[in-house]
């Protein structure tokens, strides 16, 4: 066992947890946090602090496989409140040392394997996925494992290579549902990447060894939502659904009202963003050329997030092609761990365009109008406002007001942050919401709706249960709060 390499990589380790954690705290402080961080937050909570430990306490309006993640970080007792930046930046800080590890094996010596450590490091991209507390660190960590098990499969050739090539797949839809606008680009293009003699001798095998853990993890998640809410499609079909993506704010986001609906347009802007942020493309696909190397393969790999950026912008899914392009980064690194360039003449421009692409992207993300980089960047610079607004008001209240309160998760679960915990609340999954749900006179102690003509009013289900609890309230029930947009009735005992 080489000591040495373990303690360099272990204080490689730490020192990126260091920078991330600062820079997670400056964000922090200026107010910022994601909504997918949030929702997280809240989802634990709710799971945790209900009466019983149930699968539906954890949701099927996002994958569950970020909040299991989170899950070991939240019971550390001091990590609680900020568990989704701890999981990022763990999970973005093992990416790099995973990296690191090949640039090594692929011949690059220390003077250039620290170049390249800090042009990758400084990046937007990684920035964004170690610091914004969302599900970024775990996508680019999956898709650059999916790049790794691609090449393997094309260069090793054997049974292995495609088992661990069809468990990534797997978890990526476990983790990212944009995986699936990937994954519907890439696995056509499966018959120009796999060997052709192996598909002449046994397709059919081959695409099972690959399908089988998505079919699983697929069939499995259908078949939980046909248990739980009586409509196996039921996470395509709830108004808010990560799998729905931006599809309830397109008339708010610039980037859905300009190119909404639209396949062509988005992928060349797509396609413009890539070559702006990473132009070290160009030069790895000249390296292909010039070695001969399979020149198709690799602008597969690399440029196939560009179409699924078209794809994700027809269906309304994607608020920024940042959010894809972003992946890219992990292409990258896996073509610079697998290609050495550290004793060619490729070394000065390889240098020189990471370079540029770095600062191309800092300029493109900062420039971004479109949710959610354009807040992450915001906040790099000032102070924000609270972004738990008017949730936080009522956090607070419910936080000293702890009465038994039915609320719906989907619109209240900022307001779950901003309380601390869970103990008390009605949540969809309880027995008790589902009750008051069905009949016509609730009897429960409290009842929490926000405005109707709103974002969070239209998507939260008491409110389209009872249309008029809002503005009449409900016989037997008083007004007890009334601030920034939430309303609370309580029972006149």
């Amino acid at each position: 066992m080489n000591y040495s390499k373990l303690i360099r990589q272990g204080g490689l380790f730490a020192t990126t947890c260091l920078l991330f954690i600062i820079m997670a705290v400056w964000l922090l402080q200026n107010n910022y946090i994601s909504d997918d961080a949030q929702y997280k937050l809240a989802t634990i909570r709710a799971f945790l602090d209900s009466d019983s430990l149930r699968l539906e306490s954890l949701g099927f309006e996002h994958p569950q496989g970020p909040i299991l993640a989170l899950l070991p970080f939240y019971l550390i007792p001091w990590l609680q409140s900020v568990a989704p930046f701890a999981l990022s930046i763990v999970t973005t800080a093992a990416l790099i040392v995973l990296w690191y590890k090949q640039l090594a094996e692929a011949g690059y010596s220390l003077p250039q394997q620290v170049i390249l450590l800090i042009l990758i490091v400084i990046n937007p991209a990684i920035l964004w996925s170690a610091t914004s507390g969302g599900d970024e660190a775990i996508s680019l960590l999956l898709f650059y494992l999916l790049y790794r098990s691609t090449l393997r499969v094309i260069y090793d050739k054997d049974i292995r290579s495609f088992m661990a090539f069809g468990l990534v797949i797997a978890a990526f839809i476990y983790f990212d549902v944009a995986s699936v606008y990937l994954l519907i680009v890439l696995l056509p293009l499966l018959l120009f990447i796999v060997p052709i003699p192996l598909l002449r001798e046994s397709p059919l095998s081959i695409m099972i060894i690959i399908g089988m853990p998505m079919m699983i993890i697929s069939v499995t998640w259908i078949y939980f939502n046909w248990i739980f809410f009586g409509e196996p499609l039921a996470f395509l079909n709830t108004y808010g659904s990560a799998f729905t993506g931006a599809i309830t704010q397109a008339e708010t986001l610039p980037w859905l009202r300009d190119f909404g609906g639209q396949l062509a347009l988005p992928t060349i802007i797509g396609l413009a963003y890539a070559i702006a942020c990473y132009p070290v493309l160009l030069l790895l696909a000249w390296r292909h050329i010039v070695s001969r190397q399979e020149l198709r393969v690799h602008l597969i790999l690399m440029l196939y997030p560009v179409i699924s950026i078209g794809i994700a912008t027809l269906t309304y899914f994607l608020a920024s092609p940042l959010q894809i392009t972003a992946l890219i980064m992990a292409s990258v690194m896996a073509e610079l761990g697998r290609t050495g360039f550290g004793k060619t003449s490729y070394m000065a421009p390889l240098i020189l365009l990471l370079s540029i692409g770095t600062a191309t992207s800092w300029v493109l993300y900062v420039k971004d109008e479109y949710s959610p980089v354009h807040k992450w960047t915001l906040a790099l610079s000032k102070a924000q406002e609270n972004n738990l607004g008017s949730d936080s008001t009522l956090g607070h209240w419910l936080a000293v007001n702890r009465l038994p309160t039915m609320i719906d998760f989907q619109s209240g679960y900022k307001a779950i942050v901003a309380r601390g915990d869970a103990y008390g609340l009605l949540l969809p999954f309880s027995n008790e919401y589902r009750l008051a749900i069905r009949s016509d006179r609730p009897n429960v102690p409290q009842i929490a709706v926000p405005e109707p003509d709103t974002t969070q009013g239209r998507r939260d289900k008491i409110n389209a249960r009872f249309p008029h609890l809002y503005e009449s309230g409900m016989p037997g029930y008083k007004r007890v709060y009334d601030e920034y947009g939430w309303r609370i009735y309580r029972r006149i005992n």
